[in-house]
Formats: C-alpha cells, sequence, structure tokens
C-alpha cells in the first residue's frame, strides 16, 4: 500500500509541474502517440504581477459526440484577454530585431496567417509584427484525449496599448464523464477543461462571451442525434493538496501508514494554487428517433400481451401460444435496442423499461394456467339442494362463479388486465417523466 500511495503522490507531483509556465511545450496524448504541441503555449517567463485573465469560448461546431466511448470531437474559438503595460513595447522591439536580422522569420509571429518581410515602415499591424518577448501564459489542456493530426489551429495575438487578446481555433477530441440514466431523453455536459499553475501569476479566470453556433449560419443541427443548448465557462482555483484530499474523498483513503498528505504539505508545490476553468457544452439528445424505433414498438408489444387476458379462458393453448411469440418477438426487439443503446455499466430508464415489458408479457402465462384451473373447478362444483339460508346464499356465490359474465375466471382476466396496464402507465411516467 505504501508503494501505492507514493506512486500516486508522484503522479500527482508530476501534475503540477506539467502545469507550469515553464515547462516543455509538448506532451504525448494517449490518442494517436505523437507528441503535439499544446494549444495554448506560452512564453516569456513570468509577469511582474498576478493577471486576470478574461476567457470567451465561441463554438464553432460539435463534429462528434461518441457516447460508447466517452469523448466527444469539437471545434471552438477560445479568447483571453488581459492587461500588460509593456506588451506594445515587447512586441515593437522583437518586430524591429527581426527586420534588422538576417534570420528568415520570427520565432513566434503574432498571427498564424502572417505576411513578415523585412521591409520597413510596414507599421505594427497584428499580421506583421512579432511576439517573441511577449509575456504568454501556458494554459494546459486537462482532459484531452487527442488533437487531430490534420487540425486546422488559427491563431492571432493583438496587441492594442496595454491589452493583449490570444484567440485560437481549437480542434480537439476530449474525454469526459457522462450519465445515460434517462435515455433517451438525456442531457449532457460536455467540459473541456483548462488549467494554469500558478495563482501568483494568474489571479484569476474570468468568464466573458460564448457562443453556441459561432461563424456557422443554416437551419438544422450541427452534430447527429444532438442538440446544443448552450456554452458557458466556469472557474475554478485550488491547491495540489486540496485536489488530493479531494480525490482520496471521491475515490478512497488510504490507511494511516500510508497517508501521504505529511509528505504533500511539505511539497512546494503542494500549497501553490491552480487556477483553472472549463468549458461546459449542455447538449440535449434527439429523443424522436429513439421513440419512434425502440420505444413504441416495445409498448405495442405490451399492449398486444394485454389481448391475452381477453381470451376465452378455456382457451389455454391459444393464450400460451399468443404469451409465447410476444416474448420471442420482444428478445428479438431487444437486440436491436442494444445495438442503439450507449455504453454503460448501470441501466438507463431504457433497460428498465425492456425488463417491465418482460414481466408483463410472462405475466400471461402463468395467468392463463391459473384462469383455467378455476375455470375447471367450476365445471365440477354441484349447487347445494338444501333450501336453508346458508344454503341461498351459497348458491348464489356459486352461479356467481360459475356465471359467463361475471365469474371467477373474468375477474381475475380483468384485474390482470386492469394491473398490467397500470403498472405499464407508471412505468413510463416514472422512467422517463423526470427529465
Amino acid at each position: 500500500m505504501r508503494g501505492h500511495a507514493l506512486l500516486f503522490l508522484a503522479a500527482a507531483t508530476a501534475f503540477a509541474l506539467c502545469l507550469q509556465t515553464g515547462a516543455s511545450a509538448s506532451i504525448a496524448y494517449g490518442g494517436n502517440g505523437n507528441h503535439q504541441t499544446q494549444p495554448f503555449h506560452g512564453q516569456g517567463g513570468y509577469p511582474s504581477k498576478a493577471r486576470t485573465v478574461y476567457v470567451s469560448a465561441m463554438l464553432q461546431r460539435l463534429i462528434a459526440v461518441d457516447d460508447k466511448n466517452y469523448r466527444f470531437e469539437t471545434l471552438i474559438y477560445l479568447h483571453l484577454s488581459w492587461t500588460d503595460p509593456e506588451a506594445e513595447r515587447k512586441v515593437m522591439q522583437a518586430t524591429d530585431r527581426f527586420r534588422n536580422s538576417t534570420e528568415e522569420e520570427c520565432d513566434r509571429p503574432c498571427a498564424s496567417d502572417f505576411t513578415l518581410s523585412k521591409r520597413q515602415g510596414q507599421g505594427y499591424g497584428t499580421h506583421v509584427t512579432c511576439c517573441d518577448d511577449l509575456w504568454l501564459p501556458t494554459v494546459r489542456m486537462i482532459n484531452v484525449y487527442s488533437l487531430p493530426d490534420t487540425r486546422l489551429q488559427p491563431y492571432e495575438i493583438s496587441v492594442e496599448g496595454d491589452s493583449v487578446s490570444w484567440w485560437l481555433g481549437l480542434n480537439s477530441v476530449v474525454f469526459t464523464p457522462m450519465n445515460f440514466r434517462s435515455f433517451p431523453f438525456d442531457s449532457q455536459d460536455l467540459v473541456l477543461q483548462f488549467g494554469y499553475s500558478d495563482a501568483a501569476y494568474i489571479k484569476e479566470f474570468v468568464p466573458s462571451t460564448t457562443s453556441k453556433r459561432f461563424l456557422i449560419r443554416g437551419d438544422g443541427n450541427i452534430v447527429s442525434g444532438w442538440d446544443v443548448t448552450d456554452v458557458k465557462v466556469v472557474n475554478s482555483s485550488q491547491t495540489q493538496q486540496q485536489e488530493l484530499s479531494d480525490w482520496v474523498e471521491q475515490y478512497g483513503k488510504f490507511s494511516d501508514e500510508d497517508d501521504p498528505s505529511p509528505v504533500v504539505r511539505r511539497n512546494a508545490n503542494a500549497t501553490k494554487e491552480l487556477v483553472t476553468f472549463e468549458v461546459v457544452i449542455q447538449i440535449k439528445r434527439l429523443w424522436k428517433h429513439y421513440v419512434l424505433n425502440l420505444i413504441t414498438p416495445a409498448i405495442f408489444i405490451v399492449l398486444l400481451s394485454l389481448i391475452t387476458f381477453l381470451i376465452p379462458a378455456d382457451s389455454l393453448d391459444v393464450r400460451i401460444g399468443l404469451s409465447v411469440t410476444l416474448f420471442l418477438s420482444l428478445t428479438a426487439l431487444q437486440f436491436i435496442i442494444n445495438e442503439s443503446l450507449p455504453k454503460t455499466s448501470n441501466p438507463s430508464a431504457m433497460h428498465e423499461l425492456i425488463l417491465i415489458s418482460y414481466i408483463i408479457v410472462t405475466f400471461g402465462m402463468p395467468e392463463s394456467i391459473l384462469v383455467y384451473l378455476v375455470k375447471q373447478q367450476q365445471k365440477e362444483i354441484v349447487e347445494p339442494a338444501s333450501a336453508d339460508l346458508a344454503s341461498n346464499f351459497a348458491s348464489k356465490v356459486i352461479r356467481l362463479l360459475r356465471g359467463k359474465r361475471h365469474g371467477a375466471p373474468f375477474i381475475i382476466d380483468w384485474t390482470s388486465f386492469s394491473v398490467c396496464l397500470l403498472t405499464l402507465i407508471i412505468a413510463m411516467v416514472f422512467l422517463f417523466g423526470k427529465d
């Protein structure tokens, strides 16, 4: 156990160091094994004082939602802005140094579609300047799965006076938790997590403008099967020690002898405040397809099974045959449904509806046997000949049980019919009526 505790401590420390501004610009992502540069790769050491950074998130397109592997791919424009009194001077110095040197291009052009040249007198517009000496924060993507090799990642760094803005178009595949309890009426929060290493240099990330459909025109949805309902930016901050405490509280705890918290408290990085923000893309599943192709056939099979209770009680072979046929039909439908269901360890509302459907369809078999036996017993009942009060009462009861219209099989069938129909209605309301 002690080895596991130290291993986790080492991983947590490495994560904090990875967030440091001076850390390496490349990191290996799990998607394809290539070393790819972080989109917000910073430079310039550390600012003279802590900055407040404003964050805007403009969703251009949600490309795909993979609810079997809990990932999504998106193209989003992120915009960071802050104030830096030395920004304009540093950009001018870097640009002049480039124009007076023999280098073919500067180390950090201020725009991805730069048009730099050695000519003088071009001014200091964004597309003809260098940002070599400008302080830029390294904001790490925390839950990224991969950055596509064919991605287009345009960016632009603009400086006007002491105002700095940095935007880029980010195409990424990200993993995120998903909850399918209410499938197919479920909603999901797709989260892109970003973090900076130390609150001594970035005081906080402040949410700013958001858009759920940026630069895309036309009617219809932007991704198959889902509708984007909102995009928002959420900020937060906590120390590495708090992060470890939250992890232990949520996923388990160490034994007393293996508790790494004293070591964490002695770690210099443990007390550093990690400043983070999340871009939350809220989506809602388009459910009509699933209702028409999955839920409606299952309900029809259950409703057809109720015909069993309307067939004469002495037609046992017909009643059992209908129940078996509908049971097999429901089994065949379940194979189709399983292909459409998201992969989840917990049962969804759809799983529970199928289970209830099986119970109702199967219930018709023992119920048919019961009313058949009651019907056979009725034929063997002999009506008493005595004329006393008790005998007259017993005679009326026997006539009631033997009656074709209000006999015991009739009562049992209609009671079963009502109970099964009511069970189906209550199950539908309970399972799908929450969302």
